[in-house]
């Protein structure tokens, strides 16, 4: 098994930040609630971020459900792109935007600036997300970890597609100030995915992922051994993207709350 073990832990927080729309914000919200029921009390460190877009209402309800578990932050996309991947594209890279501006040194009463500056990754999710196992985000900011350890600052689960070099899915973690590592991360093409698009961009960031994966030609009734499978045939994943209905949740649920 590849170690995993970070030689230091950096102490500082992970964000996870779930980006939604209108249209699948009642998954969204179910997924929320179901990650803060995994915590067993509430989690110092990391920190839960709603991420609406722009013509998208916050739900007061599910964010104090959530608020019990995680600190909690509530942005708002400011570009008002729709449709796929056009509002998708706009609404993360608008995330990158507003997650450096809240790293830099805070400018005076009011600012929003400094207020993520104690936080390592800005880890971008989707309501398709769903966590394996109770330990996932410690698990993750270990993996983290090692990657900074390594010289490296994006996160995720690589595919050989999309691009020359492949790309890493956009369900990922990077640096919160990512935009002002690399220059550039401000738009895509009309019609290009950003993660693919920018993914000879990220390319001698990233590190390849074997806790999350990206189970995408699985959206619905992904059998267990799909589910269940590891990237490098050794480690139990973590996490896992693409599934549409509820079948992965089934699956967690009947494994991770069977004895409760």
């Amino acid at each position: 098994m590849p170690n995993l073990t970070p030689q230091k832990r950096d102490p500082r927080k992970i964000i996870v930040a779930l980006q939604f729309w209108e249209g699948d914000k009642a998954r969204a919200m179910h997924l929320a609630k179901f990650i803060a029921d995994l915590e067993p009390h509430k989690n110092e460190k990391v920190d839960f971020a709603f991420v609406a877009r722009f013509d998208a209402k916050h739900d007061r309800e599910v964010i104090e459900y959530v608020a019990r578990k995680f600190n909690v932050w509530t942005l708002t996309g400011t570009r008002n792109s729709t449709g796929w991947p056009d509002g998708c594209n706009d609404l993360a890279l608008d995330l990158f935007q507003q997650s450096a501006a809240r790293t830099r040194v805070p400018r005076g009463p009011g600012s929003v600036d400094g207020t993520w500056r104690n936080h390592k990754a800005l880890y971008l999710i989707e309501s398709d997300v769903m966590p394996v196992c109770r330990d996932w985000l410690a698990r993750i900011s270990d993996e983290w970890d090692v990657a900074q350890e390594n010289g490296k600052f994006v996160l995720g689960s690589w595919s050989p597609y999309h691009s020359p070099v492949g790309h890493i899915n956009g369900n990922m973690l990077v640096a919160p100030d990512i935009v002002f590592r690399l220059k550039g991360l401000e738009s895509c093409p009309f019609r290009s995915g950003w993660d693919a698009y920018f993914g000879p961009k990220f390319s001698p960031h990233w590190w390849k992922s074997v806790l999350l994966q990206n189970h995408y030609d699985y959206r619905a009734n992904i059998p267990p051994e799909i589910l269940w499978s590891s990237v490098d045939g050794v480690t139990p994943p973590a996490v896992v993207h693409g599934v549409k209905d509820l079948s992965a949740e089934r699956q967690v649920r009947a494994r991770l709350f069977s004895k409760e």
